[in-house]
């Protein structure tokens, strides 16, 4: 398994230590997929993660198409498609800043074929301002899930995310506007 780094709210870039093991990836999907010149690789597409984690446009336009559309499961504000890279970054700043800047994703494992590649990823976040102690599916999200990747010549175009069990269901909750109780989180 590969921790990614955890985001954070400011404008700092995060970097992933260069002697990170690749090893944990399946090795056995590095050399089978191949888009336009561009062959998606494990390394390519923990890159593309590291990117987009990093909420920088700079970092994330090398991986990320300008007109990627991405797919957020749920029902709450953020679901649906987030159409063009702007719009995908925006929404993981958002993310981010909903975990108070501890946003936490680590690949398990992923697999290539051709011009797409599917990771399993555990997340986990805790909502800003949530008590210490808290355990409610309203302030912390705690979930396994499948992100599925579309590559164009060298960069992704297109992706859908899901989450297995009642991940779905914590996650519309993490991103409610009501805590636990009912009570309206924003004032």
């Amino acid at each position: 398994m590969t921790e990614l780094p955890e985001t954070n709210t400011t404008n700092e870039t995060n970097k992933t230590n260069e002697s990170t093991e690749m090893t944990e990836l399946n090795e056995t999907t590095e050399t089978t997929g191949t888009t336009g010149t561009t062959e998606v690789t494990p390394a390519l597409v923990e890159k593309a993660y590291i990117a987009l984690l990093s909420c920088d446009r700079a970092e994330a336009s090398p991986y990320w198409a300008e007109h990627v559309r991405f797919s957020v499961p749920g029902r709450h504000a953020q679901a649906g498609w987030h159409e063009g890279l702007d719009e995908l970054l925006a929404f993981r700043r958002a993310l981010t800043e909903a975990a108070g800047g501890d946003f936490q994703v680590e690949l398990v494992t992923s697999m290539i074929s051709g011009n797409e590649n599917m990771d399993v990823v555990k997340v986990h976040a805790v909502r800003k301002g949530a008590p210490a102690d808290s355990t409610s599916p309203f302030d912390v999200l705690d979930a396994l899930g499948v992100q599925v990747f579309r590559w164009e010549d060298g960069r992704i175009v297109e992706g859908h995310a899901g989450f297995f069990g009642d991940g779905s269901t914590n996650y519309d909750q993490w991103w409610s506007p009501l805590d636990g109780d009912g009570n309206r989180r924003y004032h």
